[in-house]
């Protein structure tokens, strides 16, 4: 008899598929499911809190701020200064954007010398608002592990280790893991700079790995005087998938006659449900002798940096004349086999959130144009908006590097 747990499975495996293949990670789901192993405690790398639950910070009151959690608001009134982002982001080689609402914004960056992952947590609400970030093993607010922010009554700011059960109920981590370094408030944005193990040896702790990891988070209104016994699934919530342990790898030099060009979406207004997958077919550069793609990288546009899940750029083969399209993806079996759009199949970029750039081989290329190679491309974005928001308009799409030389890759 299959279990509730093993559904689950069997429905994140259906959900992350693509994000998988893109990413090019094999995850053992076996042992994803197991994850909560026994272990020795870890001795150092502890949050120093003179035994107390939770660690009083020192912070500057934050400025009284308006925030409207209605999921409805328009873009513009949720936007966030690109130079304040890109300010958020010094320091971090990586990033992603966990709720627009909030402006809850996540980097980090790896260290694989001493296995640990820098991270600086940014969010934008009133005083009287808290927060936790963390990870799981499915994108769930119950069996996770959180490092809650909260003002009490008499606003004192705490930083608390935390982790959720089987119910989604808060309660403290004794084990303390996560190494604070810095929290302040600037431009009414609370700023947290922590640190933790990819292994805590703390069965309560999610263990990093090379795989999809999923960011969780929560947000609500209020002044606790402790996160202890908060039902998170009573508070609103959601999640992010990125890989967040990035190989540390030497990325070959570009030849310097390297030309772009991008395949993007046409300024898409994204639908107010949660998933979406959109095509839209278009044409390459006229190319009339064979080049070569070097390397691809996703091009997104920074407000649906949350909203836009992957992308994948599709040749259409043959010498068939495929028509214009823009619009939903036509749903799976339901395609006439004879259709101009069934010839769009042969992957030849893609993107997926969290992804890097992909960059060939130096004596290696995918090859594209010359005689007889069809010009006609489909273009597929997956939009996932869970908080079915309007407004948005989207040109999120692929850049690809192209080389060409009379001699073949």
């Amino acid at each position: 008899m299959q279990t509730s747990r093993d559904k689950k499975m069997d429905i994140d495996r259906k959900f992350s598929k693509d994000t998988n293949e893109i990413l090019g990670m094999q995850m053992d789901m076996d042992n994803m499911a197991n994850r909560k192993m026994d272990k020795k405690k870890l001795t150092g790398m502890k949050m120093d809190t003179a035994k107390s639950k939770h660690m009083k910070m020192d912070m500057t009151k934050s400025k009284d701020m308006k925030m409207d959690m209605d999921m409805g608001m328009s873009h513009n009134e949720m936007g966030m200064d690109m130079n304040k982002m890109k300010r958020l982001m010094e320091g971090y080689k990586y990033h992603v954007m966990l709720d627009i609402t909030s402006k809850l914004m996540f980097c980090w960056n790896v260290n694989y010398s001493n296995r640990t992952v820098s991270i600086r947590v940014t969010c934008q609400l009133p005083p009287n608002y808290w927060f936790g970030v963390g990870f799981s093993d499915y994108g769930e607010v119950t069996d996770a592990d959180f490092v809650v922010f909260w003002n009490d009554p008499v606003s004192t700011h705490h930083l608390q280790d935390s982790y959720t059960d089987s119910n989604g109920v808060l309660h403290a981590d004794h084990s303390l893991d996560y190494t604070l370094h810095r929290a302040r408030t600037e431009d009414g944005l609370s700023i947290l700079e922590y640190t933790r193990p990819f292994d805590t040896c703390d069965e309560r702790d999610y263990l990093l790995d090379n795989g999809t990891t999923h960011i969780v988070y929560f947000v609500s209104k209020g002044t606790p005087s402790t996160c202890v016994g908060k039902d998170v699934r009573d508070l609103h919530h959601g999640f992010q998938r990125v890989q967040l342990l990035k190989p540390d790898v030497h990325l070959p030099p570009l030849p310097t006659d390297v030309w772009t060009f991008e395949i993007t979406a046409p300024k898409v207004k994204i639908p107010g449900s949660e998933t979406t997958y959109w095509w839209f077919i278009t044409t390459l550069p006229i190319l009339h002798h064979k080049h070569h793609i070097v390397r691809y990288e996703g091009v997104i546009q920074k407000e649906n940096e949350d909203i836009v899940h992957h992308i994948e750029v599709f040749h259409c083969v043959g010498r068939k004349h495929v028509h214009p399209y823009s619009g939903p993806k036509v749903p799976e079996g339901k395609m006439d086999p004879t259709s101009d759009l069934a010839s769009c199949r042969n992957v030849i970029g893609a993107w997926a959130m969290g992804a890097e750039p992909i960059i060939y081989p130096e004596e290696a290329g995918s090859p594209i144009g010359g005689e007889g190679f069809s010009p006609f491309i489909l273009l597929e974005v997956h939009y996932h908006n869970p908080h079915l928001r309007t407004g948005h308009v989207d040109s999120s799409g692929i850049r690809f590097y192209i080389y060409y030389n009379r001699s073949c890759r």
